[in-house]
Order: structure tokens, then C-alpha cells, then sequence
């Protein structure tokens, strides 16, 4: 190989400085260029000149044209959008009363309010007279207790990651010593499978996938040996997914996915059907296939009912957001991501905030406000490194890297 072709081509270098490369692209000219490369700054000049000179007028940015809001993209999500809009007054409301309530009493950390309920649901249950009817079978007493922890497990999800973990801990904990006596057999193994699932998509949430993958396995050979319940076993296959993507084995993902479409749309459920659709739109986009996933996400917004799922909407349009940016296609992407405050308002986490921080500092980047960028991308990465999840933390700090190479700032990305 000549020493001429170990180089980035140089419309390349011009589209990273200018944020238009997708991150993949990106990652591999910052590698070419942190050990210092002289032909390639050279090259990078008079582009950087042009950036970045103190004493460039700074134009106006590309008009926004009333007309571009009727891209079909919109049209899609267009059922989350107004059901956010009639959700929020009622937030507004719900949370004026709530301060009311509390005015002049200190409110507790969410995390130690979250840590307090699982003590309490460890303590010994009263007598309890409530069931639950699955496949003709009734679970009394014990397995309410599960369901309450796995209940708090996926609503610390968006909050407090690594107390949804150890939610989810003491729910398969408890699950796999509910008295064999008071159970069928087969019952008693949809519950454990159940608890392990959720077990298993709790620790994929914190990047533990190794982890992941041992207890949804055990999740699916406990399922096998139950009720056969077709809802447990979907849920289980679509979490199996969701890890496959996480561990780039983007084909396997796809190829389950298609399975669960072909049985969602088999069984005239037109929002699982969605539901995969948008699953699998976030998995082709991490494969670097960006068209295909906005058209996978805008068929599934399309699909699913936001009022039965409003996260799922939301989870939705956050990513189609992402995949626009990685696009090129920045002022679609901010159109939308303003059109989708007042989802964000209603649904959204504190995880989820931090992640529309990060979509507006990537955004940022592509429109080459460095300084805006360099703001909100600190946050999130500090917000992230606070909520123990340095996988994201990492990927948010490569963003940061491609603000600070374009500023010359070399010394800051080794450290």
C-alpha cells in the first residue's frame, strides 16, 4: 500500500470537519489522526481557516421552510404529537397539585425514595387475597410480590438504571423461591422465566450483556417448560432481539424481528407489529444503514397507538431523530426534535433528557456551533458518568473529540 492511500481521502476530511460523516466514518479519521498527521492538517487547513478564523462573518443559518414540515416523517408520528399536546396540560396540572401537597416538605432523592420501596416489598407480605388468572391457573400471594418489583424495575428504567437492576434482582430472587406447593409446575415457570427476563433486559440496559444473555436464555428454557403462554414468549424473543442489536449481531436481530412481525400481523395486532418495526429500525440504523432504519421508524410510528404505549412513541421519534442527524439531514432532524417537546415533557425521563441533550449537541456539531456543541455534550457526558453508565459516557466523549480535533485541541482527546 502506498504512503499516499494510508491517508482519509480529502473530500472525507472536508465532510468530518463540517460533522456531515456518520460516527463509524468519524471514529476511523480520529484514529488516522491523533498520533499527529502532518499531510492531513495541511490538507485540513484551509477548511479549518474558513471554520473557524476569529474574524469570519458568521452567516445565517439555512431557513427552515414552512413548507418542509410536510415531509412524510412528520405524518408519522403526527397521533404522538397531538396526544402529547392533550397529555401535557394535564402534567402541568398533575404536577402544580403535587408541589402543592409538598410545599414546605423536603422531597426525598428519587433513588433513596426508589431504594425504600424495595425494602418495604421485601418485608414479609401480609395475608393477601388477590389472584391472577394466567392460562387457567391462579397465582396467589407470593408472585404479586414479584410482579410489584418487576412493575418498579421497568419504571426506574429511564431514572436509575443500576437500581432497576437490583429491582429486578430481587424479583428473580423471589421468583425462584415461591413455594412449589402453592403452584402448578408449569405456572411456577412462567413466573421465574418472567422475573429472569426482565432480569436479563435490565442488565442489557446497563451494558452488562454477557450477563444479559445468561439470564434471557434461562428466561426462554424456563418458558419452554411452562404454559406456553405466546405473550411471555414474544416478550422474551423481542428482549433476545433487542441484545442481539446491542452486541451487534445485527443479522440475528433482524432475522427474530421478522418472525415477531410475521406473528404480530398474523394475529391482526397492528402496534406489536409496529413495535417491531420501529425494534428493527434501531437496529439496522446501528449497522450504519440509516435510510432503511428512518423508513423502518416511520412505518412503525405509523402503525403503532401511541396512547397505549406513549414511551414507545417517544423511544420511537427520539431515534428517528438520531438516524436523521447520522443522515446529514440536520434540519429535519431539528424540526422534528421541536416538534417533539411536548412528548418529551410528558414521558421522558431523566435519561431521556439527558439523551435529547445529546441529539441537540450532535445536531450542534453538523451546523458547525461548536461552542453550543462542546456545552451540552460536557453535560451529558457528566450526567451519564453520574448515572453509571460509561458505555454511553464513552460514545458521548467521541462526539466530544470530533468538536475538539476540530479546534486543534489534540492534547485534551488523548487525556
Amino acid at each position: 500500500m502506498s504512503g499516499r492511500a494510508c491517508h482519509p481521502d480529502p473530500r472525507d476530511l472536508e465532510r468530518f470537519l463540517r460533522g456531515e460523516l456518520s460516527r463509524r466514518d468519524a471514529v476511523a479519521i480520529i484514529a488516522h489522526l491523533l498520533p499527529g498527521c502532518p499531510t492531513c492538517q495541511e490538507r485540513m487547513e484551509p477548511t479549518t481557516d474558513s471554520m473557524f478564523h476569529p474574524g469570519r462573518a458568521q452567516g445565517p443559518p439555512p431557513a427552515w421552510r414552512e413548507a418542509e414540515y410536510d415531509f412524510p416523517l412528520f405524518k408519522a408520528f403526527s397521533s404522538a404529537r397531538r396526544y402529547a399536546a392533550a397529555q401535557e396540560q394535564t402534567h402541568e396540572q398533575k404536577s402544580a397539585a403535587q408541589a402543592g401537597l409538598q410545599a414546605g416538605e423536603p422531597e426525598r432523592p428519587r433513588r433513596e425514595a426508589d431504594r425504600t420501596f424495595v425494602k418495604e416489598v421485601q418485608e414479609p407480605p401480609a395475608p393477601v387475597s388477590e389472584t391472577r388468572d394466567r392460562g387457567g391457573l391462579h397465582a396467589v400471594g407470593g408472585w404479586s410480590r414479584c410482579e410489584r418489583l418487576l412493575e418498579q424495575s421497568r419504571r426506574l428504567r429511564a431514572s436509575d438504571p443500576e437500581a432497576m437492576v437490583m429491582t429486578a434482582s430481587l424479583a428473580a430472587s423471589s421468583a425462584d423461591r415461591l413455594d412449589p406447593r402453592t403452584y402448578a409446575p408449569r405456572q411456577l415457570a412462567d413466573f421465574q422465566a418472567e422475573a429472569r427476563a426482565e432480569l436479563g433486559n435490565a442488565l442489557r440496559v446497563t451494558g452488562d450483556t454477557a450477563r444479559a444473555e445468561h439470564e434471557l436464555t434461562r428466561a426462554f428454557e424456563l418458558a419452554q417448560k411452562g404454559t406456553g403462554d405466546a405473550v411471555l414468549l414474544v416478550r422474551i424473543l423481542d428482549f433476545m432481539a433487542s441484545l442481539y442489536s446491542d452486541q451487534r449481531r445485527f443479522a440475528d436481530a433482524c432475522h427474530l424481528l421478522d418472525r415477531l412481525y410475521d406473528l404480530h400481523l398474523g394475529r391482526g395486532d397492528q402496534h406489536l407489529a409496529g413495535r417491531t418495526l420501529i425494534s428493527k429500525g434501531i437496529a439496522v440504523g446501528h449497522a450504519s444503514e440509516t435510510g432503511q432504519a428512518i423508513h423502518l421508524l416511520s412505518e412503525g410510528l405509523r402503525r403503532i397507538d401511541p396512547q397505549r404505549d406513549p414511551r414507545l412513541a417517544l423511544a420511537a421519534i427520539h431515534n428517528l431523530i438520531w438516524f436523521l442527524v447520522e443522515a446529514g439531514r440536520l434540519p429535519e432532524a431539528d424540526g422534528l426534535l421541536v416538534q417533539s417537546r411536548g412528548l418529551y415533557a410528558c414521558h421522558g425521563e431523566r435519561l431521556d433528557l439527558l439523551k435529547v441533550l445529546w441529539l441537540e449537541g450532535r445536531i450542534a456539531i453538523g451546523l458547525g456551533d461548536d461552542e453550543r456543541a462542546q456545552r451540552a455534550l460536557l453535560q451529558v457526558r457528566n450526567g451519564f458518568e453520574q448515572a453509571e453508565l460509561p458505555y454511553d459516557a464513552a460514545l458521548v466523549g467521541l462526539d466530544l473529540a470530533a468538536v475538539w480535533l476540530r479546534q486543534g485541541r489534540t492534547a485534551e482527546i488523548r487525556r
